[in-house]
């Protein structure tokens, strides 16, 4: 864990200090604003340097701190049932066992929902002409040559995908289709990224695939995986659910590595759609699941100021330039004199 918060530290020090910088200048531009008596836009400068504040302190937040404080934080919301309390996590779904269990509930049950209305959809478009196969759900898995970084590799293969959907895309090989990103140790433990798709299509050509992957990537290692009688949406989403939940496990992953694996997945997407690919599951994100009837929240949890002072003073130091030590010294320099 303090090879995972060293190099989570290091590798989020420049985007800390922009966002702070930015939150300066911000609060600047809305005290100029202020003495010229133009009270919308020196609001409007207030709140973008507050959320430049916050999303600073909590990138400087400790990863261990956000995980002691998972759970013991309750916000209220409401529905035709009555007020109640549920239970806040702490995000961190690579490393926090309830968060992932939680995540991977979610995504499974959005997953499902929208894999299904979209084969539906297209079963029904194929009825009226019979043109073609069955349209079903393809299992693909895309990779990229390991360069040793996963935070390159993770870059590369996104590039490569948005340059391989436009050929699809133009090729109409398949419609509705959802994404996500796993990272394994591989054989040397430098991690190796792999891409996940499933994607709604009758047919897929196979050689045009592989050519199109191997010009816009490099890579010749590609697999694709066709649907069954058995394949269905719910096949589907355990299989895409599976990977955007996937943890850290410190058996298989240093330190280093794990940190490195957080840091490259941080701001981007758990899961890359198509189009109006959450359309049919827009309405029921917000259902209570007994009354039918959207929730809405009676105010924010709890702070983090409450539950973990300590580690939030130590944040906002560190957001301001104040560099805190982070435990002890793990060696004696020989010659030193305190």
């Amino acid at each position: 864990m303090a090879d995972l918060e060293y190099v989570w530290r290091m590798r989020t020090h420049d985007p800390l200090q922009r966002l702070n910088k930015r939150a300066v200048r911000q609060r600047k531009r809305a005290r100029e604003h202020t003495r010229r008596g133009e009270s919308a836009q020196a609001v409007a400068m207030s709140r973008s340097a507050e959320w430049s504040e916050h999303r600073a302190q909590a990138m400087a937040l400790p990863r261990a701190e956000l995980l002691a404080a998972c759970g013991t934080r309750w916000r209220k919301i409401a529905c035709a049932c009555g007020p109640r309390e549920v239970r806040v996590g702490c995000g961190q779904v690579q490393l926090c066992e309830q968060c992932r269990a939680k995540g991977w509930r979610k995504w499974r049950r959005r997953l499902v929902r929208s894999l299904d209305a979209h084969v539906r959809a297209a079963r029904a478009a194929w009825a009226q002409t019979r043109i073609g196969m069955l349209p079903g759900v393809y299992l693909v898995t895309l990779t990229v040559a390991h360069s040793g970084s996963i935070e390159q590799d993770r870059d590369h293969l996104g590039k490569a995908w948005r340059r391989l959907t436009k050929i699809a895309q133009r090729e109409k090989w398949w419609g509705a289709y959802a994404l996500t990103y796993e990272v394994t140790p591989g054989r040397d433990g430098l991690g190796h990224v792999h891409l996940h798709l499933a994607a709604i299509s009758s047919w897929i050509p196979y050689d045009r695939l592989h050519a199109a992957w191997r010009e816009v990537s490099g890579a010749r290692v590609l697999d694709v995986s066709a649907p069954r009688a058995a394949t269905k949406a719910a096949r589907a989403a355990d299989y895409l659910s599976k990977y955007v939940t996937k943890g850290v496990d410190p058996a298989v992953f240093t330190g280093a590595k794990a940190g490195e694996l957080i840091v490259a997945m941080r701001g981007k997407r758990r899961v890359t759609t198509s189009v109006g690919f959450w359309t049919p599951v827009r309405d029921r994100e917000t259902c209570c699941p007994t009354c039918g009837q959207k929730t809405r929240s009676l105010g924010a949890p709890e702070s983090l100021r409450v539950v973990a002072p300590g580690a939030v003073l130590q944040a906002m130091a560190e957001r301001i330039g104040w560099w805190i030590p982070r435990g002890g010294v793990q060696c004696a320099l020989k010659g030193w004199k305190s």
